[in-house]
């Protein structure tokens, strides 16, 4: 297999979101199947596992950036271009991180992303909230499920899921469900690719990708 070809099955997956939200340990519980304890401000990092397809095998490349606003145009312009999936997270226990999904991130995202690459709206940290508000705590979650509803809905977002690294609650759902988004968004970029003769990764003749520090 050359370079093109395995090009053509890079699916990559970039998580954004504000600083501590729970990007760094959803991506170790999913990908290593271990929780950090200790929290480590992340920069760049990526984690990748092959999956199959009927139409072939996909390297599925996870890549967690760093949410402070310093690294702004550094995360902008080495992973927004060549994203095939953008999880954008904010924590169940910070109304802040939640806001800035529709006042910053996915805005963020239409501005430097490829027109068209899918996204969801992820809740960390349900673990977390259920702890800090035991009584109603699942009352509040269905509140807020829904409230993220209508945010995912008017934002038109692909999906929304909540989810707890720590407890793994809904995350192989959560990334089976992004798996098969980034793999569709993959196929639509290689029918590009191959109607155009271009030799970007990512269908629109530049080339490049997510340099990993």
């Amino acid at each position: 297999m050359n370079l093109d070809d395995d090009l053509e099955n890079l699916v990559k997956c970039v998580a954004v979101g504000d600083a501590a939200v729970g990007k760094t340990c959803m991506m170790m519980s999913y990908a290593l199947n271990e929780f950090p304890k200790e929290y480590v401000p992340t920069v760049f990092d990526s984690y990748e596992s092959d999956v199959v397809f009927y139409d072939g095998s996909y390297t599925f490349q996870l890549i967690d950036t760093a949410g402070s606003e310093h690294f702004d145009g550094l995360r902008e312009s080495l992973c927004y271009g060549t994203a095939n999936l953008f999880l954008v997270c904010f924590s169940l226990t910070d109304a802040d991180s939640f806001a800035n999904i529709e006042t910053k991130w996915i805005p963020n995202i239409r501005q430097h992303a490829q027109k068209g690459t899918p996204i969801m709206i992820v809740g960390n940290k349900v673990d977390d909230y259920k702890s800090r508000f035991p009584v109603k705590g699942e009352i509040s979650l269905k509140a807020h499920e829904k409230n993220i509803q209508i945010v995912s809905k008017r934002l038109k977002a692909e999906g929304h899921f909540l989810v707890s690294a720590l407890t793994r609650k809904n995350l192989d759902e959560m990334f089976k469900a992004g798996i098969n988004l980034a793999v569709d968004r993959r196929r639509e970029l290689n029918k590009i690719r191959a109607r155009t003769g271009s030799k970007g990764v990512n269908g629109n003749g530049k080339g490049g990708g997510c340099t990993l520090m």
